[in-house]
C-alpha cells in the first residue's frame, strides 16, 4: 500500500548471521501509520565490521502494491541501534506515479542482536522524494527465536506431508465445538472452529479492532497454520489484512498472546467475501485461540 501513503512495518522475524566480512540480516514485520491502516514489509540486508548497511525492502509483500526498494543506513553494534531508509524503488506493482511514494526512514530503532527473542518497538518517519513529510507512526520488532516457537506449536506434521493435507489438520480440541451459524453477539471462546461454506471470493479480506475499550490486546494471525500476521495490536480504529485463498479449504487461526490491561482478550472480526461481512467476536485468555474454516465450492 505504499500507493499515496505507502508505509507500515507489521512484527518482525529477525535472522542474525556473523561472519568475518559482513552480517547478514532478515527481517519481517510491520508499520502502524497514524489514522492509517498496517503495512506488511521484509528487510533483508548487509552490515560491514564498520556499521554500513546496505540491501533491500519489499514492502506491501502480499498486496497488490508490492515494491522492491533499495535501502541504506548504518547498524550501530556498540549500542545495538539500526538505522535505514529507502532510498529509490527496484520494482513495484503499484499504478502510482514515483513521486507520491512515501519512502521509509528509521533512526536508532533498538535491535538486540545477541537476543534474538528481543521485542522492541520504535518510531519511522515516511517520506516523499522530495524531502517532504508524507507519514508518521510505530515500528514493531519481534526475535526470530520467538517467532519460530510459536509456529513450531501449530506446525507437527511430518516432512513427508503435502501442502494440501497440512492445510487440512485441525485439532481434535476443536472438532468438538463447531459453529456453522453466527450470531453477531456471540463471544467466540478458546477451541471454537467456525466452519464458513460457500465463500465466493478467491480471497478473503479482514477487518480488526477492538470494540470494547482499547487495552493493548494483541493476537497472532495464522494462516493455513503459518504465522502471517504476527503480534497484532487490536486497537479502536480497524486494521485491514488480506489473503489470498488456495485450493478449496483455507484454515484461518487468531491466538491471544495476551489479555490486555482488562482481561479477557477481546478482538472484534470482520470477514469480508465479495462485500458479505461475517462479524466475529473473540473472548481470549492468553494462549487460547479459535479457529475458522473456509471452504470453497462447498454445496
Amino acid at each position: 500500500m505504499k500507493r499515496n501513503i505507502f508505509l507500515s512495518l507489521i512484527g518482525l522475524l529477525f535472522f542474525y548471521n556473523g561472519s568475518s566480512q559482513a552480517d547478514t540480516f532478515e527481517l519481517i514485520g510491520t508499520l502502524e501509520i497514524e489514522n492509517l491502516n498496517t503495512i506488511t514489509l521484509k528487510l533483508s540486508f548487509t552490515a560491514d565490521k564498520n556499521g554500513k548497511v546496505k540491501g533491500i525492502s519489499i514492502t506491501d509483500f502480499y498486496g497488490e502494491d508490492r515494491t522492491l526498494s533499495k535501502i541504506k543506513g548504518t547498524l550501530d553494534y556498540q549500542n545495538q541501534l539500526l538505522s535505514f531508509k529507502e532510498i529509490a524503488n527496484i520494482s513495484t506493482k503499484s499504478t502510482a506515479p514515483d513521486s507520491t511514494f512515501c519512502f521509509i526512514e528509521v533512526k536508532d530503532l533498538p535491535l538486540s542482536i545477541k537476543d534474538e527473542r528481543n521485542v522492541a518497538r520504535g518510531n519511522f518517519t515516511g517520506r516523499y522524494k522530495s524531502g517532504e513529510k508524507c507519514a508518521t507512526g510505530t515500528l514493531s520488532l519481534v526475535g526470530a527465536n520467538f517467532l519460530e516457537g510459536l509456529i513450531a506449536e501449530v506446525s507437527t506434521e511430518s516432512d513427508g506431508e503435502s501442502q494440501e493435507e497440512r492445510t487440512q489438520v485441525i485439532p481434535a480440541s476443536f472438532a468438538q465445538n463447531i459453529i456453522t451459524q453466527l450470531n453477531p453477539n456471540t463471544k467466540l471462546e478458546d477451541g471454537t472452529l467456525v466452519q464458513l461454506n460457500h465463500w465466493m471470493s478467491d480471497t478473503v479480506k479482514i477487518e480488526l479492532w477492538d470494540s470494547y475499550e482499547e487495552d493493548n490486546d494483541q493476537v497472532n494471525i495464522y494462516i493455513n497454520g503459518a504465522l502471517t500476521y504476527p503480534l497484532v495490536v487490536a486497537k479502536e480504529r480497524k486494521q485491514y489484512f488480506k489473503f489470498a485463498l488456495e485450493g478449496s479449504t483455507t484454515l484461518l487461526k487468531i491466538e491471544a498472546l495476551n489479555e490486555g490491561t482488562n482481561p479477557p482478550n477481546t478482538v472484534n472480526a470482520h470477514l469480508i467475501d465479495n462485500g458479505h461481512v461475517i462479524p466475529l467476536v473473540t473472548k481470549l485468555l492468553k494462549g487460547q485461540a479459535v479457529m475458522v474454516e473456509i471452504n470453497r465450492n462447498v454445496h
